[in-house]
């Protein structure tokens, strides 16, 4: 296939036009006869997303496929990388763990990691900027810190000309 030479040669919007144009020509998903080819140019036009570094794109293909087969072990490694590579660790933690349970093997499993770290990272920081906003909260003068509204605690001191006094 002449997409799989491009994508080799790292000649990736190509190869993804390719792939996206043979996805086009296949009948609608009414038809189960096509069904395995249709998943294999979605992954492959995930794995170009990837590369050309679409990660909304490649997440967008593996979904459509795991739409079809939730338990896709490519598709939620592929998917879970672009999470990886977006810097959302919890939604790539999430795929990849469930792609490990489907498919082990090393190269996922220093993914996996890698999401915890970044998972964990991202907690980290969410705890200490709650932290810190509580903190301030609680010093904030008492009446302040009962109002409902932030603007409660303000004055009016003019009305809109509406308002005015004739």
């Amino acid at each position: 296939m002449q997409h799989n030479r491009l994508f080799a040669a790292r000649e990736f919007d190509r190869a993804d036009a390719e792939y996206e144009a043979a996805l086009h020509a296949l009948p609608p998903r009414g038809s189960d006869d096509f069904a395995a080819l249709r998943k294999t140019l979605q992954l492959n036009i995930c794995a170009c997303a990837i590369e050309k570094k679409d990660y909304a794109r490649a997440i967008e293909f593996a979904t459509r496929v795991l739409d079809a087969e939730p338990s896709n072990a490519k598709a939620l490694r592929r998917r879970g990388s672009a999470h990886l590579r977006r810097g959302d660790g919890a939604d790539a933690l999430h795929d990849l763990t469930r792609a490990q349970a489907a498919a082990p093997d090393e190269g996922l499993a220093a993914l996996v990691a890698e999401a915890r770290r970044l998972y964990d990272d991202t907690q980290r920081k969410e705890r200490a900027f709650a932290a810190k906003a509580f903190d301030l909260w609680a010093r904030l003068p008492r009446h302040a810190a009962q109002s409902r509204h932030p603007t409660d605690s303000f004055v009016r001191t003019a009305q809109p000309q509406s308002q005015q006094p004739l």
